[in-house]
């Protein structure tokens, strides 16, 4: 299904006439201020494009910050290069009351979502004594048949579209804490003064400081780390979440206090 829809899509792409460079590598941004234009390599062949608005997409990966502000243990998944939190078979987390379905548990999609999140209501309504064992499970025998097939194509689809090394691994000159505006070299830098974990990074440089808490920046340093120290990403590891999780105003915290009273 999945296939058959992304081919109906490139053939909707080149009907209307939009020209696509696949493999382009080597993407600089140009402008003052403002968007200009887009440079690439394609072919060997370097290309300019004049254009207003750039939109990047580099691959999904799951949003950790909550499990990680829990204490949920995570783990690196080679294959998506993310840190995902480490569930049972009823989406459950190193702390059991807690479940994690989604795409906040590995990446999936819309339809495995749902399906994760029933089989953890299903487990949830088990462990209230709300249903047998028996009726959860055979309740879920359907479900995890069905998530099976969804899930058959990721394996080839993370291969086939896997993110570019250079987004992995980018140049020297790269921001890659747009936050802060640390670049890729100067993480590189601090490895050679000692740096071994990004919570280390934010001492050096104020790299994951910044409002987003690492949401951009925050695999990215990890596999630079790696990389650089010659170590596995779960050795490296990741930020420290600290509160709020997402930024507030003042007036946001006092219309919480209000409502609460």
């Amino acid at each position: 299904r999945y296939l058959k829809q992304g081919v109906q899509m490139l053939a909707d792409i080149k009907k209307a006439g939009v020209r696509r460079f696949s493999g382009a590598c080597e993407l600089e941004i140009i402008g003052e201020g403002s968007v200009e234009k887009i440079r690439f390599i394609h072919n060997g062949r370097p290309h300019t494009i004049d254009c207003s608005t750039v939109f990047l997409h580099q691959g999904v990966i799951p949003n950790t910050q909550i499990t990680r502000a829990l204490g949920l243990k995570h783990t690196w998944d080679d294959l998506q290069h993310c840190f995902r939190p480490v569930v049972n078979r009823w989406q459950q987390g190193s702390i059991e009351q807690v479940y994690i379905a989604g795409d906040g548990a590995g990446i999936g999609g819309a339809k495995a979502a749902e399906m994760t999140g029933r089989i953890a209501a299903l487990h949830a309504s088990f462990t209230a004594e709300k249903i047998s064992a028996q009726a959860r499970d055979e309740q879920a025998r359907l479900i995890r048949k069905n998530l099976l097939r969804e899930l058959a194509i990721r394996p080839f689809l993370d291969i086939a579209y896997k993110t570019p090394d250079e987004i992995l691994n980018p140049r020297d000159q790269t921001i890659i804490c747009r936050c802060e505006e640390v670049t890729a070299g100067e993480v590189r830098r601090y490895t050679k003064l000692g740096c071994k974990g990004p919570n280390q990074t934010k001492a050096f440089g104020r790299c994951g400081m910044g409002p987003c808490q690492g949401r951009y920046c925050g695999s990215t340093v990890t596999e630079i780390l790696a990389r650089e120290n010659n170590m596995h990403p779960n050795e490296v590891g990741y930020y420290r979440i600290r509160p709020p999780l997402k930024p507030i105003t003042v007036g946001e915290l006092a219309s919480l206090e209000y409502s609460y009273k």
